[in-house]
């Protein structure tokens, strides 16, 4: 059986009121490499900041690639000092606002442009409006430019629960029917104007594929504690693959590639069981670059468990932390270029992700055993994922980080991780 990884992540932001030539391209081309830098610089930021102090116990997943471009089309419609916290934070400021817009579609093309029959990668925006707001003429036609999308006019203040209906239905269709509920009842109702939302999806299969005859039952040490045991199904190949070991950082470095090799999956795993909140800090967009090139193709003995993560943010509450915060701000955001509509600021801004690792049609493991913390006698190379990890997915042709996750148990959590007491997480 082949392994597959199947990811979907939607963003949400609603809004409420209280009231080309070749030249061209090849600079876009340059201009959305800037672009994806800064969003790789804001995925580490993020995944720093939620693995700090207030959320370091809990697992983790989310796509700063969904997030840019949602944010991108929030600032289509920003000014003064709403876009500049959006563009500083994103690291953006470097480019005129009509360079950000054409870099980000030049983002969108390429990351959902393949010719791979192995792989799934697709990218969707959509707006909803209120039938009564004013939109800016400039705003409709940049949105149907640049994100390629129209925007679907309802009558919010009629009929809340059936426009929301009405999203999350699109929404499952776009993740393949696996984000379901996507909006909970009540986060649309008589003063919503306006809803973003940006979906991302990916199926891959392994270039080198799993087989299921090599899964077993292993420990995996939950929260790197010996004290946290918790027994998985571990998958296991041995294979040439590009790795490289930081003896400075201490941590171990793994690329797994899907087929068609656009896409690959990047494992961190430190040396020491309780190692993780140390790599996260020295994951850094500069270490990143140097421990990509120092990867080195070779034989490694991997030991990977299959793991399934659900997770919503809240990122009303993230992303003012980030540097972020008029929009969410009736009395200081300027999205003035959406509408001229009084007071029109965000007031909901979700992020719901899901990833699945696993071997398609695997029944139980084929042998029961454990396997302890040992090192080969041959010179393989080992890479036993028996203890918190973190992963990122990259995208090669746009140098684009689409997926980060981070790993710290295999039960589901006991304690409420997102704003609607629903969280699943399960290796």
């Amino acid at each position: 059986m082949r392994s597959i990884l199947a990811l979907r992540t939607v963003v949400l932001l609603s809004f409420f009121s209280t009231s080309v030539l070749c030249h061209d391209l090849d600079e876009n081309s340059i201009h959305s490499r800037v672009i994806a830098q800064g969003n790789n610089q804001f995925a580490l930021k993020l995944l720093q900041f939620l693995g700090s102090e207030s959320h370091q116990n809990v697992n983790l997943f989310f796509s700063p690639t969904s997030l840019s471009l949602a944010l991108g089309m929030v600032f289509l419609g920003a000014r003064g000092e709403s876009a500049a916290q959006i563009s500083e934070s994103f690291n953006w400021s470097s480019l005129e606002r009509e360079k950000v817009y054409s870099a980000l579609n030049v983002l969108l093309q390429t990351v959902t442009s393949h010719e791979h029959e192995q792989f799934e990668l697709e990218l969707a925006n959509r707006v909803w409006g209120h039938q009564a707001l004013r939109l800016e003429k400039a705003f409709v036609n940049e949105m149907r430019e640049f994100y390629d999308t129209e925007i679907t006019l309802r009558d919010f203040k009629q009929d809340p629960e059936g426009v929301r209906s009405e999203v999350n239905q699109w929404v499952h269709q776009r993740t393949n029917g696996k984000i379901k509920d996507f909006l909970a009842p009540g986060v649309f109702n008589s003063d919503t104007q306006l809803a973003l939302v940006n979906a991302i999806y990916f199926k891959g299969l392994w270039k080198y594929e799993f087989s299921n005859k090599n899964t077993f039952l292993a420990p995996f040490y939950a929260f790197g504690s010996q004290d946290n045991e918790e027994v998985v199904e571990m998958m296991s190949q041995t294979a040439k693959l590009n790795y490289f070991f930081d003896e400075t950082h201490s941590c171990r470095v793994l690329e797994l590639p899907y087929s068609g090799n656009d896409v690959s999956m990047l494992l961190f795993l430190p040396e020491e069981l309780d190692g993780l909140a140390k790599l996260e800090m020295s994951l850094t967009v500069e270490n990143l670059k140097r421990w990509t090139s120092m990867l080195t193709n070779t034989t490694v003995s991997v030991m990977l468990p299959k793991f399934k993560l659900n997770k919503e943010i809240n990122l009303k509450t993230v992303l003012p932390e980030l540097g972020i915060h008029d929009i969410f701000d009736s009395s200081q955001a300027n999205l003035t270029s959406i509408s001229e509509t009084d007071g029109l600021f965000v007031s909901h801004a979700i992020h719901k992700a899901h990833v699945e690792v696993n071997e398609r049609g695997t029944e139980a493991a084929a042998a029961t055993g454990f396997v302890m913390r040992k090192r080969s006698l041959d010179m393989n190379e080992m890479f036993h994922v028996d203890h918190p990890f973190i992963f990122l997915i990259r995208h090669h042709p746009s140098k684009s980080i689409l997926f980060v996750g981070k790993v710290l148990e295999s039960r589901s959590m006991k304690e409420q991780t997102n704003t609607r007491g629903q969280s699943s997480d399960e290796l």
